[in-house]
């Protein structure tokens, strides 16, 4: 996985604070099959991000965390879906996580539109009108904060507007979108078994002892046919992927699962603590056992629900 992630203070119109977990690696302002492009605008703001920390209260109450969470199961979570255009940085950041953030907060179902946010209304103000040019979450977010984000009703009723160029018009739509915005961005850094451990916390119990836990985002790139997991290891038969090769696609991430193994090495035995690298040295690059649980938004014909499993798909923590 990579390591640099990312984690939201947010901000409704009554200035009410919503935390909410997001991941990134590098970030990529093209589609798929084009040349990836980060200006050093955006690398400097992205490693100066505030690093969020367990606080000393929370450590001191903290549970042992269980061997699985997956927060797609609670009613704050919406239906996979299918993005438009390379819109995948706002779709998995605002479609999937914002969305269920925010419904988290106010405890509301995310199956009425009336909770379900436009990803779109970021989107349009960032792709230079066309839909095959991806937009950074960064910038995209620079916008919640300061205008919000408006609901699907808000929007016209559509979670997209086709074309993906318009621009929502009216005051009072605006005013509306105001009531949803944030507050600050965080970052974890994830390539440690310290980071790791937080990342998991914000994903059990949001960092606060909470029955629900938070979820995140990542840039990495599209993989378009993972793995199966063989016979005879934990969740047999559904779909992982084992790495990446660069950050063109953003996913989300819903959970975890400690028992998901995959043997690189195959020697026939999945471990955490053996040097399978032989590079001298013992770390998350030499796991095989422990994998994050992802969403998509993206296949490559008409619909997610073919790709992995429903949309759904493991990723090692490696």
């Amino acid at each position: 996985m990579p390591k640099f992630r990312a984690k939201y203070e947010f901000m409704s119109a009554s200035f009410q604070k919503l935390l909410v977990g997001f991941l990134f690696s590098l970030l990529s302002f093209w589609s798929y099959s084009q040349t990836i492009r980060i200006t050093p605008k955006d690398s400097l703001r992205m490693v100066s991000l505030p690093e969020m920390r367990m606080t000393h209260s929370y450590q001191q109450s903290k549970t042992s965390l269980p061997q699985s969470v997956d927060n797609s199961v609670h009613p704050y979570w919406r239906n996979i879906f299918w993005q438009a255009g390379c819109s995948c940085g706002q779709a998995s950041s605002e479609g999937y996580v914002y969305t269920y953030e925010i419904n988290r907060k106010r405890d509301l179902d995310a199956t009425l539109d009336a909770n379900r946010y436009a990803y779109s209304f970021t989107y349009n103000f960032l792709n230079i009108g066309n839909t095959v040019c991806g937009a950074s979450f960064i910038e995209s977010h620079d916008i919640i904060r300061e205008a919000g984000i408006p609901n699907l009703p808000t929007n016209n009723g559509v979670m997209t507007d086709g074309p993906m160029k318009k621009w929502l018009t009216g005051y009072d739509k605006y005013y509306q979108s105001m009531h949803n915005r944030i507050n600050n961005v965080y970052a974890i850094h994830a390539g440690t078994s310290e980071g790791l451990d937080v990342l998991k916390h914000w994903l059990y119990d949001h960092l606060e002892g909470s029955p629900y836990g938070g979820m995140a985002f990542f840039y990495a790139n599209h993989v378009y046919e993972p793995a199966v997991i063989p016979e005879g290891y934990p969740e047999a038969g559904k779909h992982i992927i084992t790495g990446f090769s660069n950050t063109s696609h953003a996913m989300s991430i819903v959970g975890y699962n400690d028992e998901v193994q995959y043997d690189y090495n195959g020697d026939g035995v999945c471990t955490n603590h053996l040097d399978i690298t032989n590079d001298g040295v013992v770390d998350m690059r030499d796991w095989e056992i422990g994998a994050f649980k992802i969403a998509n938004s993206f296949n490559g014909s008409n619909t997610p629900l073919i790709w992995a499993d429903q949309g759904f798909c493991y990723v090692m923590y490696r």
